[in-house]
């Protein structure tokens, strides 16, 4: 049933950082053995602080609709190929690198989205203003909100995952609000890795398993409610990204060093297990 649903319709935070660091560098190495078979070459040069970048440690990449470059570091700057323009600033003391944890998303309006420890803020182009938005019960400024991820559904919903669990933007209050559809005691355990696969599911992080609200957000699919015998459902990890390739193939960045790749064609898992290298943890 579910798989039809698929297819057809601080210590920590660094020794986690370190794993996805190690796990993201497997897939690139994967990723570019394919570019290599389809004779696709590319061309690398450095940014850094003498170029106008914010810092040299920057925790997100986005490219949007238009070709900008948009760079979150201690600050979120667009570039345009020549030049960074700084559009908000991110570190409570100049210079530091506390905000090692943010991440961005463009929506269908153009408006980029900023998920920091403290708090979501939005960009709009056509306002040229950003602002701070409101999070269920917390203040305007929700400190220890620790933002992990935000997409946009196929619906135009925004969703945030949170350290207070799963949250939906609402346009109207223009403000994010829990999100009712899923039990509480679920909700609560949906704090890192979101994504919406090809046919609408939203595949949510758990602390300890993998979540998949299907299309119409009505069906909460989970190791105790797997009428699919999906064996992604099965896995006992949480995922700090889950990412589907040009081949249809759902990868999950789990802790531990491990990666999975699932493909739903044929409902099967492989796990790729990778020993953090010393010159990755002394880097880090």
């Amino acid at each position: 049933m579910i798989e039809q649903i698929i297819w057809s319709v601080a210590p920590l935070r660094y020794r986690t950082t370190r794993y996805l660091c190690t796990l993201l560098c497997g897939l690139f190495v994967m990723l570019t053995a394919s570019a290599q078979q389809e004779n696709i070459s590319y061309h690398f040069r450095h940014l850094d602080i003498s170029n106008g970048l914010a810092s040299n440690h920057v925790s997100a990449i986005l490219q949007d609709r238009k070709g900008f470059i948009w760079i979150a570091s201690t600050a979120l700057q667009r570039y345009d190929g020549t030049n960074l323009v700084t559009m908000a600033n991110f570190d409570r003391v100049p210079g530091s690198i506390y905000y090692d944890d943010i991440c961005l998303c463009e929506d269908s309006r153009g408006r980029i989205w900023m998920g920091t420890p403290d708090n979501i803020r939005v960009y709009d182009p056509v306002t040229m203003l950003i602002k701070t938005l409101k999070v269920a019960d917390r203040t305007e400024l929700p400190e220890g909100l620790q933002c992990s991820n935000i997409i946009q559904d196929h619906h135009g919903v925004i969703w945030a995952t949170t350290r207070d669990g799963l949250m939906q933007f609402d346009e109207a209050s223009f403000s994010f609000h829990k999100a009712a559809m899923v039990p509480e005691t679920d909700r609560l355990q949906m704090q890192d890795g979101i994504m919406e696969d090809e046919t609408g599911n939203l595949w949510l992080s758990g602390k300890e398993h993998l979540y998949i609200l299907d299309r119409d957000r009505k069906q909460l699919f989970t190791p105790g409610n797997n009428p699919g015998h999906l064996p992604v459902l099965d896995i006992r990890n949480s995922f700090k990204k889950i990412y589907t390739d040009k081949q249809h193939r759902i990868w999950l960045a789990g802790r531990k060093g491990i990666l999975y790749q699932y493909i739903p064609t044929a409902n099967t898992l492989r796990e790729y297990r990778f020993n953090t290298p010393k010159a990755i943890i002394f880097l880090m």
